[in-house]
């Protein structure tokens, strides 16, 4: 576990993604992997410090949480980025999470009384598809949506 974010850590996030990949393999079901990541994180520690950093953390490991369902698997790659492994799922139920989880944390206040701050994140999906022959070609999908989301500062599907 990632002691920060009380979510998973990226090697126990990696396993879990090898094994919903043989999953997929074997049964054709969906999946669908989500990169998140907080916008401008680096100028949250320039402006109110690490210990507010750590709140931003903290406030989108619980929110993701909260928002998953028991099968769906969250982990901290590092950083501000964060990663789901939304199981048994198509295209359509990825963008909707991704939706929700960017409204929901663009709505709320972090710390009031410490750093008043509102999160923006970017979110990046990738389907499990058949010419996957590996999980690296399914997280640099993800990756990429990521840095298209940043761009267009909505969530992008590749």
């Amino acid at each position: 576990m990632d002691a920060l974010s009380k979510t998973f850590n990226r090697r126990k996030l990696f396993e879990q993604l090898e094994k919903s990949f043989y999953a997929f393999q074997r049964y054709q079901e969906n999946y669908s992997f989500i990169l998140v990541d907080i916008d401008d994180f680096k100028l949250i520690n320039d402006k109110y410090g690490h210990q507010c950093d750590d709140k931003a953390i903290q406030h989108i490991g619980s929110t993701c949480l909260a928002m998953l369902r028991r099968s769906d698997t969250l982990g901290r790659l590092g950083g501000d980025e964060f990663a789901i492994i939304h199981k048994i799922t198509g295209e359509d139920s990825a963008q909707a999470l991704a939706e929700r989880l960017r409204n929901t944390i663009s709505q709320l206040v972090i710390d009031p009384d410490c750093c008043n701050m509102t999160l923006s994140i970017s979110v990046g999906i990738s389907q499990f598809n058949s010419n996957d022959y590996t999980i690296d070609q399914i997280y640099k999908r993800a990756d990429v949506a990521l840095y298209v989301s940043k761009q267009k500062g909505k969530t992008a599907f590749l």
